[in-house]
């Protein structure tokens, strides 16, 4: 007969003094432990009398480590103690200034950035992605509460609406109608500020006319982003044709419909007026322009 391990036949009789201390199951002890107490590897080795590097041992042997929150999504009230502990969280103003410093940070990164769209792509890529959440969703307002969440989340836009305000955390996306422009509707305050922009030029006859979001072009293909439409139309006063586009960061969306725009429409001329354009344009006329609508 084969003689045991000694290692193993001391790890046995750990595991068992631990199951009769604690009066469970080591697997759901060691679960518990990590992953719903939130203890570090020092406090469970000192609770289990060993070492840290048997605790992480055990860790690999079970694979919570590698995948730990699937295996905690099946133990009872974990969800609950998370969503507490996160609430609790959240209601310090520090921590919620920390954490959306940490995020702005993060996302002035362009690898950081690329790294997020990348895996939202390939999420969506996968129809078994999308049927779980139009499954998920549709559940969602399957529940008896459904009409009560409609009207609260109708309530929420329409008071945005009211204060032109859609835009979330960018101070400049205010959407909503302008009544100084005859009640046209503008994506954000930089867009109805450089319609002002515009009118005034008009007004000095420095440009004939201008329209917004007036004119779509169509590119031919069959997947992406199949169209574009550009913020102004402007006609000078020799009856030439130009296009602005008002934009305060560029994205992977607005970069894509630059490059189609140059592949099937080479001859039109589109200005693009980004952040450090519009501050030029911002200082100079913004005391001019009685409605221009501050930062």
């Amino acid at each position: 007969m084969p003689k045991k391990n000694a290692f193993c036949l001391n790890k046995s009789n750990l595991i068992l003094k631990i199951e009769e201390k604690y009066n469970d199951n080591i697997e759901n002890l060691l679960l518990r432990w990590y992953l719903c107490e939130g203890e570090s590897f020092n406090d469970i080795a000192h609770k289990c009398e060993c070492s840290k590097r048997t605790i992480i041992k055990w860790y690999n042997q079970f694979g919570f480590l590698r995948r730990p929150r699937e295996i905690a999504l099946t133990m009872p009230n974990y969800r609950k103690k998370q969503t507490d502990i996160m609430t609790n969280l959240w209601q310090d103003n520090e921590f919620k200034e920390k954490q959306h410093k940490g995020m702005k940070k993060k996302w002035e990164e362009e690898e950081y950035k690329q790294h997020i769209i990348k895996q939202c792509v390939n999420r969506w890529k996968n129809p078994e992605n999308r049927k779980k959440q139009s499954d998920k969703l549709q559940e969602t307002w399957d529940k008896p509460d459904a009409e009560k969440r409609k009207q609260k989340y109708s309530d929420v836009m329409k008071e945005r609406q009211s204060n032109n305000n859609f835009g979330g955390s960018y101070h400049h996306i205010r959407i909503g109608k302008r009544s100084d422009l005859n009640d046209m509707f503008f994506r954000s305050s930089w867009e109805a500020n450089w319609a002002r922009y515009l009118n005034l030029l008009k007004q000095n006859k420095d440009i004939y006319k201008w329209e917004y979001e007036s004119e779509r072009f169509e590119f031919p293909v069959k997947r992406g982003i199949r169209s574009y439409t550009p913020d102004f139309k402007v006609w000078d006063n020799n009856g030439d044709i130009y296009y602005y586009e008002i934009k305060g960061q560029m994205d992977i969306s607005s970069e894509i419909k630059f490059r189609r725009m140059n592949i099937y429409y080479p001859y039109i001329r589109i200005i693009l007026i980004e952040r450090k354009q519009y501050r030029v344009i911002a200082k100079k006329y913004r005391y001019l322009i009685d409605e221009w609508e501050h930062e």
